[in-house]
């Protein structure tokens, strides 16, 4: 009938704006997904290529101070609604299970790899941020072999040619 049809109407003309809203607030939520999905694989990417380089440059000074039978590389984890990077380690081409690690490095090992994962952040950083880099390192060479150590101390004197200043604290008589 006719008023059914003026009823229809009029309700269609009151929900108008309720219905153009929404739609526009749809095609929103679809434009932010993309950008989103855009945004989330472009920092996936760059996170990737900053953690290989990263680790590429653990790898260069563990082998530069003596421990060329190690390869550290990352693990990642996305089994969470998080990704979590990890590191991986082999010993002459064999994975070496994490809960394994303290039976094969040594604590010179261990420290070793610690002033390796140091030092590598501090070579990632822009040239300018490393240009203002004070950095403090308190007995370095501790528990080293002498051949060790003069590896480290040939890396420290690379180093502070682009940082602002090197502190160190040590009972080494031979820094």
């Amino acid at each position: 009938s006719n008023e059914e049809a003026l009823a229809k109407f009029k309700r269609r003309y009151d929900l108008d704006d309720i219905c153009t809203s929404y739609i526009n607030l749809k095609n929103q939520i679809e434009s932010d997904q993309i950008s989103y999905d855009t945004d989330k694989t472009a920092l996936e990417n760059a996170q990737n290529a900053f953690l290989d380089t990263y680790f590429v440059e653990i790898n260069t000074l563990f082998r530069r101070i003596g421990s060329s039978d190690f390869e550290i590389s990352k693990s990642i984890n996305r089994s969470g609604t998080r990704t979590v990077y990890d590191l991986e380690v082999t010993f002459k081409g064999c994975p070496i299970d994490r809960n394994k690690l303290h039976c094969l490095f040594s604590e010179s090992d261990r420290r070793a790899l610690a002033l390796c994962i140091f030092l590598a952040k501090i070579h990632q950083l822009a040239p300018e941020d490393r240009a203002k880099a004070i950095l403090v390192l308190d007995d370095p060479v501790t528990s080293f072999d002498n051949e060790r150590i003069s590896n480290i101390l040939r890396i420290l004197f690379t180093l502070k040619k682009s940082i602002k200043q090197l502190i160190i604290t040590t009972h080494y008589k031979g820094m």
